[in-house]
């Protein structure tokens, strides 16, 4: 907690803060950014005038800048936070640009914004909501990079990160001496990371000001998620590569020096000192056709929307790292997941050849999802292992045919279902699974899904997407428990929606009026329909690993009436009398 001093000292500063009102047309002034290594440099500043905006937006101080080949380049990304001067007195950062501008005009972000962020992450009050978004400029300041990551996959980074993702330049030699006291002043370059350890992800702009051991940057939000808490270093600048679109700065981190807590519309602010909450994860891939076994070491940064995509990138570039893989592999993974107080998680699964480097990645994020949407009041996530083995000859099936005598099903009996799995040296087998149908169907279409176990949990999850949110530990150990071994064929026959679900908990076969009240705001909350229900599950084991499923379509068809001799004349007759006198009464 900081102390008394600290408060006056944030309120005088608010006090002689340049007004943006106060500021004129044609004033001079001067701003600074590291352009290369750690030394940050001079830029010139003219205001041009303010972009007014509603509310709780804030205005946008409108600025030309000059000086540092910024003429040539244009305002890069990387100077976003960059302070700038006025007569002295410090008045914003850089904080936006326009893609494609012919001249170095940049949005700054009035400082008295800025501050207000170190105000509430001393005082707390860190999870204020703003429901005024920023004007409608560019935002000119992330640059993001990875380094050991696999180059293939920055491009599902960029569209999980709303930008491009570059390969991050490796420092070798002495190019600058690292200042190693642990600081952060304004115009130093500041990286923010998403990943660090044996492969890095991060961010890079420029330091606004510094308060005390708070530092404001950016001038507008990392990702915008409120409270948070990942790790904050400083870097060094290698190069800036110039662009015909927007140019930007091309930096490594040098040492952590504290964690970046607050990411709001009006910048970020983080703590000098402070060691960020990150997931610790390790990897160990071992197996024949893995070459040397290998362990490696990742900090994930906590946060409920990116977690399990970032551990999905971490294992896929390990797995690729200096391995040349062939067709003709398996891969073995098994999860485990901590947790504070609480027994483990595990799960398992294995994968044959080329299917290995699409699925590994979701197969070992798909459990950490579970956990990151589940309550609040779940223990706490403590760390990931994933231990992997890789070994020549993809032995396997592939699920083929799936065949019944007669697709219409006959309620209360049992169904035969044979299926066919087709081995690699081009062989076929055929296993038998016996599926009880229920007593209580009614008339209509049906489905048998029949999948391999990682199939059949996705579909688990796709049929029903509400029951996987805001899960409880009992709920979470329950999914797990729905994972089957690799060597299962999972057989799921699928019906109508019979079934909603409450608070992440489903209430199958339930009364028409029943799901109808559900569906009412004012009898419950968080209620949403499952887009089918299962009526009967069974599993058998193949004996081998399998990958692949299919469907098949049955049909319940309806009852007919009892048939009975057609009435007599007399009969008919009689009716019509009755009918008539009926019509008389």
């Amino acid at each position: 907690m900081i102390g008394p001093l600290r408060c006056l000292l944030l309120g005088a500063l608010v006090l002689f803060a340049v007004d943006a009102d106060a500021l004129e047309r044609g004033d001079l002034g001067h701003g600074v950014t590291v352009l290369q290594g750690e030394e940050p440099e001079r830029f010139e500043v003219e205001i041009l005038g303010v972009m007014e905006s509603w509310g709780s937006a804030g205005n946008t101080i409108l600025a030309r800048l000059s000086g540092a080949n910024l003429e040539k380049t244009g305002v890069l990304q990387g100077m976003s936070g960059s302070p700038v001067f006025v007569d002295g007195e410090l008045i914003g950062a850089v904080a936006s640009t326009w893609g494609f501008a012919s001249e170095p005009i940049a949005g700054i972000r009035p400082i008295a914004e800025m501050r207000q962020l170190a105000r509430d992450l001393e005082s707390g009050v860190v999870d204020g909501l703003e429901l005024v978004a920023a004007p409608d400029v560019t935002e000119g300041g992330l640059v993001w990079a990875a380094s050991g990551f696999a180059p293939g996959l920055q491009g599902a980074m960029a569209d999980a990160l709303g930008a491009p993702v570059v390969q991050a330049a490796a420092v070798r030699g002495e190019a600058t001496t690292p200042r190693g006291d642990g600081s952060l002043e304004g115009g130093d370059a500041v990286a923010v990371m998403l990943v660090d350890g044996d492969a890095r992800l991060f961010a890079t702009g420029t330091v606004t000001e510094r308060i005390g051991d708070t530092v404001l940057a950016f001038g507008h939000p990392f990702l915008g998620a409120g409270p948070v808490s990942l790790p904050m270093a400083r870097a060094e600048v290698v190069a800036v590569m110039p662009s015909r679109e927007i140019s930007f700065k091309m930096a490594v981190p040098t040492e952590v020096v504290g964690a970046l807590e607050l990411d709001r519309r009006a910048g970020v602010a983080g703590r000098l000192g402070v060691t960020a909450d990150t997931v610790p994860m390790r990897l160990t891939v071992t197996g024949a056709a893995a070459g040397v076994p290998q362990t490696y070491d990742f900090r994930l940064a906590r946060m409920r929307m990116l977690t399990p995509q970032l551990l999905g990138w971490a294992v896929q570039s390990a797995i690729n790292d200096r391995r040349e893989l062939a067709t003709d592999y398996r891969v073995d993974v098994a999860t485990t997941v901590r947790f504070d107080g609480e027994p483990p998680l595990t799960t398992e699964a294995s994968f044959l050849g080329a299917a290995a480097s699409a699925g590994l990645g979701s197969e070992v994020a798909l459990p950490v999802q579970l956990v990151a949407f589940a309550r609040d009041d779940t223990p706490r996530l403590e760390s990931i292992e994933i231990d992997v083995r890789i070994e020549p000859g993809a032995t396997g099936s592939l699920v083929g045919r799936i065949q019944v005598d007669d697709p219409r099903l006959v309620p209360g009996a049992v169904l035969d279902v044979r299926i066919e799995l087709l081995e690699r040296d081009g062989s076929a087998r055929w296993e038998r699974m016996r599926v009880d149908v229920p007593a209580n169907l009614q008339p209509g279409p049906y489905r048998l899904h029949v999948n391999d176990g990682v199939r059949a949990f996705g579909e688990e999850i796709a049929r029903s997407p509400g029951r996987w949110s805001d899960l409880g530990m009992r709920q979470i150990r329950e999914a797990f428990a729905l994972r089957r071994p690799a060597d299962e064929i999972v057989g799921v026959l699928y019906g109508p929606s019979t079934s909603v679900v409450v608070r992440g908990i489903e209430r199958e076969n339930l009364p028409g009026i029943h799901r109808a009240a559900l569906g009412r705001g004012y009898v419950t909350r968080g209620e949403t329909s499952s887009l089918v229900t299962p009526l009967a599950r069974t599993t058998i084991e193949a004996g081998t690993v399998v990958q692949g499923g299919g469907v098949l379509d049955l049909v319940v068809e309806p009852t007919p009436m009892a048939s009975s001799e057609a009435p007599s004349s007399d009969q008919r007759n009689g009716k019509d009398a009755r009918r008539d006198a009926s019509r008389e009464r």
